[in-house]
């Protein structure tokens, strides 16, 4: 902690200590190890994770410095474009549309996307991790089963990593944080790992599947995002009004509200794995009902009265270490 990478209670935080936020460099160092060892000597693997972890690196870093000092909301948003395009340079996109430049566009905003939408998601402990390591799991299972070794291999390698680090975050008093360093490398791994992922149907069919895989951090983001507009408060800055705290509301405590999004993101995985071995029919079928049902959910929770407080001020940047971070009070 001599680096000053600390969360510091005060304010809205209900921690009571000085907590690190190095989580995220170890769950980073976790994974590479177990990817390194994976991929042994094979150098076209080599080479393949190499260019992978370049962009993961530069968000790594980029998260550090924000965990550290505070950064600006462009500066930020300019890092997680530089990692998209390293990405897209190493041949890993998207192919949802047909046409190159669209699907080029697609692919940027996914792998930004995702970075925030993972960054916004570490609001309560063992959140984030723990959506992710959910998610992972059922990517491992579609690239096992298409035998594509180095999806497989690095997506259990970040499943394996968060729930590392789910000892020292959920099970008992947190006493470590992943920071923005951890949660923009995971939204930035699961965003390329997807991207990179190969399944035997339709573009449109892949693509709904993938969604369902994500399907919590993209209902997250899309609800903050819409009822902070419609209340006047600014997107970027960081609020007490997520899907969590939103089950707190609503009459769960922080860890089952936790909980409850954990079996939510197993039930939007398990309708993948539907999608993923039915016919195109009865796909359309399943991506229909999990249309209705995030709809249900999000009318739900969008009922939860969150806004109680006055709206925080915008000062251009964001608040500095992580405003989201899991020890706000809902």
């Amino acid at each position: 902690m001599h680096l000053d990478i600390v969360d510091k209670p005060g304010g809205r935080k209900i921690h009571k200590i000085v907590t690190p936020y190095l989580g995220g460099l170890a769950i980073y160092a976790g994974f590479v190890a177990a990817v390194m060892l994976a991929v042994g000597s094979n150098p076209q693997l080599f080479q393949q994770t190499g260019s992978i972890l370049a962009g993961a690196t530069v968000l790594l870093f980029l998260g550090l410095w924000d965990d550290h000092s505070g950064m600006e909301p462009k500066v930020k948003l300019a890092g997680q474009f530089v990692a998209a395009l390293l990405a897209i340079l190493a041949g890993i996109q998207l192919r949802v549309i047909g046409v190159p430049a669209a699907d080029l566009l697609l692919s940027v905003l996914w792998v930004v996307g995702l970075s925030n939408a993972v960054n916004l998601l570490d609001n309560m402990d063992g959140l984030s991790s723990g959506l992710v390591a959910i998610a992972s799991a059922f990517l491992f299972g579609l690239a096992a089963a298409g035998g594509q070794f180095l999806v497989a291999s690095m997506a259990i390698a970040l499943a394996g990593a968060c729930i590392g680090f789910l000892r020292y975050n959920f099970i008992g008093p947190a006493s470590i944080f992943m920071g923005d360093a951890g949660s923009l490398f995971l939204g930035y791994m699961l965003a390329v790992l997807t991207m990179k992922l190969r399944l035997p149907h339709s573009d449109h069919v892949n693509f709904l599947i993938l969604m369902l895989v994500l399907a919590l951090p993209i209902l997250d983001t899309t609800l903050v995002t819409i009822h902070r507009t419609a209340n006047g408060r600014p997107v970027y800055v960081g609020g007490a009004d997520h899907c969590s705290h939103r089950l707190v509301a609503l009459g769960l405590s922080r860890k089952r509200a936790v909980l409850a999004l954990y079996l939510l993101s197993i039930g939007y995985g398990l309708l993948a794995v539907t999608v993923h071995v039915a016919s195109s029919q009865l796909a359309w079928l399943a991506g229909g009902v999990a249309a209705v049902g995030t709809l249900l959910v999000f009318v739900k929770l969008g009922s939860a009265a969150v806004y109680n407080r006055p709206a925080p001020l915008s000062s251009g940047k964001l608040p500095a270490a992580n405003p989201e971070r899991s020890s706000e009070l809902p």
